[in-house]
Protein backbone atom coordinates (compact mmCIF):
# COMPACT_ATOMS: atom_id res chain seq x y z
CA UNK A 1 0.00 0.00 0.00
CA UNK A 2 1.55 3.35 -1.00
CA UNK A 3 2.46 5.75 1.78
CA UNK A 4 0.18 8.78 2.08
CA UNK A 5 2.06 12.03 1.48
CA UNK A 6 1.84 14.48 4.31
CA UNK A 7 1.58 18.20 4.88
CA UNK A 8 3.83 18.88 7.89
CA UNK A 9 3.42 22.27 9.54
CA UNK A 10 5.67 23.96 12.10
CA UNK A 11 4.14 27.17 13.41
CA UNK A 12 3.36 28.94 16.65
CA UNK A 13 -0.19 29.41 17.98
CA UNK A 14 -1.10 30.95 14.62
CA UNK A 15 -1.11 27.39 13.27
CA UNK A 16 -3.71 26.27 15.84
CA UNK A 17 -7.25 27.31 16.57
CA UNK A 18 -8.94 27.68 19.93
CA UNK A 19 -8.72 24.52 21.99
CA UNK A 20 -6.40 22.63 19.66
CA UNK A 21 -3.44 21.27 21.58
CA UNK A 22 0.10 21.36 20.18
CA UNK A 23 1.54 18.32 18.44
CA UNK A 24 -1.65 16.63 17.26
CA UNK A 25 -2.53 14.75 14.14
CA UNK A 26 -5.72 16.20 12.71
CA UNK A 27 -8.76 14.51 14.23
CA UNK A 28 -11.67 16.80 13.43
CA UNK A 29 -10.92 19.33 16.13
CA UNK A 30 -11.42 23.03 15.51
CA UNK A 31 -11.02 24.21 11.94
CA UNK A 32 -7.53 25.54 11.21
CA UNK A 33 -5.67 26.58 8.08
CA UNK A 34 -3.24 23.59 8.09
CA UNK A 35 -6.25 21.26 7.85
CA UNK A 36 -7.77 23.23 4.97
CA UNK A 37 -4.53 23.19 2.97
CA UNK A 38 -3.98 19.48 3.58
CA UNK A 39 -7.56 18.66 2.64
CA UNK A 40 -7.35 20.72 -0.56
CA UNK A 41 -4.29 18.80 -1.79
CA UNK A 42 -5.42 15.44 -0.34
CA UNK A 43 -2.45 15.24 1.99
CA UNK A 44 -2.41 13.79 5.49
CA UNK A 45 -1.85 16.55 8.04
CA UNK A 46 0.82 16.47 10.71
CA UNK A 47 0.39 19.75 12.56
CA UNK A 48 3.51 20.25 14.67
CA UNK A 49 2.65 23.78 15.74
CA UNK A 50 3.01 24.77 19.35
CA UNK A 51 1.96 27.92 21.22
CA UNK A 52 4.73 30.18 22.48
CA UNK A 53 7.46 28.57 20.41
CA UNK A 54 10.50 30.43 19.13
CA UNK A 55 12.74 29.90 16.11
CA UNK A 56 15.22 27.76 18.07
CA UNK A 57 12.49 25.38 19.21
CA UNK A 58 11.01 25.24 15.71
CA UNK A 59 14.38 24.35 14.22
CA UNK A 60 15.03 21.69 16.87
CA UNK A 61 11.56 20.20 16.40
CA UNK A 62 12.21 19.78 12.67
CA UNK A 63 15.65 18.24 13.23
CA UNK A 64 14.17 15.79 15.72
CA UNK A 65 11.49 14.75 13.25
CA UNK A 66 14.01 14.30 10.44
CA UNK A 67 16.24 12.16 12.67
CA UNK A 68 13.24 10.00 13.60
CA UNK A 69 12.24 9.70 9.91
CA UNK A 70 9.00 11.55 10.66
CA UNK A 71 9.70 13.72 7.62
CA UNK A 72 10.40 12.15 4.26
CA UNK A 73 11.53 13.71 0.96
CA UNK A 74 8.06 13.61 -0.63
CA UNK A 75 6.31 15.31 2.31
CA UNK A 76 5.37 18.97 1.94
CA UNK A 77 6.91 20.84 4.88
CA UNK A 78 5.87 24.38 5.76
CA UNK A 79 7.77 26.31 8.41
CA UNK A 80 5.89 29.41 9.44
CA UNK A 81 8.59 31.13 11.47
CA UNK A 82 7.43 32.93 14.56
CA UNK A 83 8.82 36.34 15.53
CA UNK A 84 12.62 36.25 15.66
CA UNK A 85 12.86 38.18 18.93
CA UNK A 86 11.31 35.45 21.08
CA UNK A 87 13.76 33.86 23.48
CA UNK A 88 13.19 30.62 25.40
CA UNK A 89 14.77 29.48 28.65
CA UNK A 90 13.90 26.45 30.75
CA UNK A 91 13.55 28.66 33.81
CA UNK A 92 11.45 31.48 32.39
CA UNK A 93 9.76 29.93 29.34
CA UNK A 94 9.25 32.15 26.29
CA UNK A 95 10.42 35.73 26.75
CA UNK A 96 9.64 38.77 24.60
CA UNK A 97 11.26 42.23 24.57
CA UNK A 98 8.11 43.39 26.39
CA UNK A 99 8.41 40.73 29.10
CA UNK A 100 9.00 41.98 32.61
CA UNK A 101 12.11 41.18 34.61
CA UNK A 102 15.36 42.85 35.54
CA UNK A 103 17.39 40.84 33.03
CA UNK A 104 15.02 41.16 30.05
CA UNK A 105 16.29 44.53 28.78
CA UNK A 106 19.89 43.37 29.08
CA UNK A 107 19.10 40.09 27.32
CA UNK A 108 17.43 41.65 24.30
CA UNK A 109 19.89 44.53 24.00
CA UNK A 110 23.27 42.87 24.51
CA UNK A 111 22.75 39.16 23.91
CA UNK A 112 19.70 38.23 21.85
CA UNK A 113 19.24 41.28 19.64
CA UNK A 114 17.50 41.28 16.26
CA UNK A 115 20.76 41.19 14.27
CA UNK A 116 21.88 38.06 16.08
CA UNK A 117 18.46 36.44 15.69
CA UNK A 118 18.29 37.25 11.97
CA UNK A 119 21.71 35.70 11.34
CA UNK A 120 20.64 32.62 13.26
CA UNK A 121 17.37 32.31 11.32
CA UNK A 122 19.17 32.36 7.99
CA UNK A 123 21.64 29.74 9.23
CA UNK A 124 18.67 27.57 10.26
CA UNK A 125 17.06 27.85 6.82
CA UNK A 126 20.38 27.05 5.15
CA UNK A 127 20.74 23.93 7.30
CA UNK A 128 17.17 22.77 6.63
CA UNK A 129 17.57 23.22 2.89
CA UNK A 130 20.65 21.00 3.03
CA UNK A 131 18.66 18.12 4.54
CA UNK A 132 17.02 17.22 1.23
CA UNK A 133 13.44 17.72 2.42
CA UNK A 134 10.73 19.59 0.52
CA UNK A 135 10.59 22.63 2.78
CA UNK A 136 9.19 26.11 2.20
CA UNK A 137 8.96 29.09 4.52
CA UNK A 138 6.61 31.81 5.65
CA UNK A 139 6.49 34.32 8.49
CA UNK A 140 3.99 34.88 11.27
CA UNK A 141 5.53 38.22 12.21
CA UNK A 142 8.80 40.11 12.28
CA UNK A 143 9.48 40.14 8.56
CA UNK A 144 10.42 43.82 8.52
CA UNK A 145 12.95 43.33 11.31
CA UNK A 146 14.50 40.45 9.41
CA UNK A 147 14.84 42.51 6.22
CA UNK A 148 16.19 45.52 8.10
CA UNK A 149 18.97 43.47 9.72
CA UNK A 150 20.54 42.04 6.56
CA UNK A 151 23.62 43.04 4.67
CA UNK A 152 23.78 42.42 0.91
CA UNK A 153 25.38 38.99 1.32
CA UNK A 154 22.70 37.78 3.74
CA UNK A 155 19.97 39.22 1.54
CA UNK A 156 21.22 37.18 -1.42
CA UNK A 157 21.11 34.01 0.68
CA UNK A 158 17.69 34.95 2.06
CA UNK A 159 16.22 35.32 -1.43
CA UNK A 160 17.37 31.83 -2.44
CA UNK A 161 14.86 29.96 -0.24
CA UNK A 162 11.35 28.82 -1.18
CA UNK A 163 8.66 31.11 0.24
CA UNK A 164 4.89 30.83 0.35
CA UNK A 165 2.00 32.77 1.80
CA UNK A 166 3.21 35.63 3.94
CA UNK A 167 6.75 36.47 2.96
CA UNK A 168 6.01 40.17 2.55
CA UNK A 169 5.11 41.72 5.90
CA UNK A 170 4.17 38.63 7.90
CA UNK A 171 0.86 36.93 8.59
CA UNK A 172 0.02 38.99 11.68
CA UNK A 173 -0.09 42.25 9.74
CA UNK A 174 -2.56 40.79 7.24
CA UNK A 175 -5.09 39.72 9.86
CA UNK A 176 -4.64 42.10 12.80
CA UNK A 177 -7.70 44.14 13.64
CA UNK A 178 -6.12 47.52 12.97
CA UNK A 179 -4.98 46.53 9.47
CA UNK A 180 -8.18 45.16 7.96
CA UNK A 181 -11.85 46.15 7.81
CA UNK A 182 -12.87 42.53 8.29
CA UNK A 183 -12.68 40.76 11.65
CA UNK A 184 -10.17 37.96 11.13
CA UNK A 185 -9.02 37.50 14.73
CA UNK A 186 -10.68 36.56 18.01
CA UNK A 187 -8.33 38.61 20.19
CA UNK A 188 -6.89 41.26 17.83
CA UNK A 189 -4.00 38.89 17.21
CA UNK A 190 -4.79 35.20 16.68
CA UNK A 191 -6.95 34.13 13.71
CA UNK A 192 -10.58 33.16 14.19
CA UNK A 193 -12.34 30.75 11.81
CA UNK A 194 -12.65 33.44 9.14
CA UNK A 195 -9.00 34.32 9.64
CA UNK A 196 -7.97 30.68 9.25
CA UNK A 197 -9.88 30.52 5.97
CA UNK A 198 -8.16 33.69 4.77
CA UNK A 199 -4.76 32.20 5.64
CA UNK A 200 -5.63 28.84 4.07
CA UNK A 201 -6.70 30.44 0.77
CA UNK A 202 -3.39 32.27 0.53
CA UNK A 203 -1.35 29.16 1.26
CA UNK A 204 -3.39 26.99 -1.11
CA UNK A 205 -2.54 29.33 -3.99
CA UNK A 206 1.11 29.90 -3.17
CA UNK A 207 2.15 26.39 -2.13
CA UNK A 208 0.93 24.70 -5.32
CA UNK A 209 4.38 24.57 -7.03
CA UNK A 210 5.79 22.55 -4.12
CA UNK A 211 3.00 19.97 -3.73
Amino acid sequence: MPRVRRFVVYACSFGLNGSMKPYVEFNNQNFCWPHAVAEHYKLHLSNRSRPGTNIDMQFQDILNDVQKSNIRPDDVVLVQWTHVDRYFSEKSGTLFPTSKGKHVEWLFTDIYNEQFATNKLISYMTALDALGINVCYSFADGYKQIKDNMNSSLHKTFKSFKYVGFNDIGLFWHISADKTDDVLTHDCCHPNDKGHKFIADRYIKSIKPYV
